[in-house]
């Protein structure tokens, strides 16, 4: 599959980390997603606007899903969360939106196409790279890595910003100015 970003992804990359995704985020009920990309790749719960509910293969090597928005029901005793309620909101008026993953990954030497990949989560977005934007059916889940920020996981499976790391090793070295 190719998306908008002109990224390839290999059907049998995409299926083995969906079905990592799905035992370990969505059955367990902690795959939340976030409104637009944000510029880090954890799940975080005060910036999540839906829940993952299922995300399910279909007979043409593409994935469907189902979420529920994380919006507020004051008649039932439920608060949502701020996102969510956006969300709620932008789709009563009328806002298409689509669905996006994040996630981390590596690409070939000439970057067209992705050889390794940690699905995150998916987010709600309102400009995928795939479907109407992608000459595709529309049916289908966003294949994009995080493109805004580099990324690094440790031998922990912990994620920082490159960045950052780099910050912090460069404060701890010795300051050889001269005054």
């Amino acid at each position: 599959m190719v998306n908008g970003n002109q990224r390839s992804y290999p059907y049998k990359l995409l299926k083995g980390e969906i079905e990592r995704f799905d035992k370990e985020m969505i059955q367990t009920s902690r795959a939340l997603g976030g409104l637009e990309h944000p510029d880090y790749p954890d799940i975080k719960p005060d910036d999540s606007c839906i829940r993952i509910l299922s995300l399910k293969e279909d007979n043409n090597k593409t994935w469907v899903g189902r979420s529920c928005i994380l919006a507020s029901a004051p008649e039932w005793g439920i608060k949502g969360t701020p996102k969510g309620d956006l969300l709620l909101s932008l789709v009563q008026y009328g806002t298409k939106v689509g669905f996006s993953t994040r996630a981390l990954g590596e690409l070939n030497e000439d970057e067209t196409e992705v050889v390794a990949m940690n699905l995150c989560t998916i987010d709600c977005v309102l400009n995928p790279s795939i479907g109407s934007f992608c000459n595709s059916n529309g049916n289908r889940f966003v294949n994009g890595i995080l493109e805004s920020k580099t990324f690094v996981c440790d031998l922990h499976n912990k994620v920082e910003p490159v960045y950052e790391k780099l910050e912090k090793r460069l404060s701890r070295m010795p300051n050889t100015r001269i005054s």
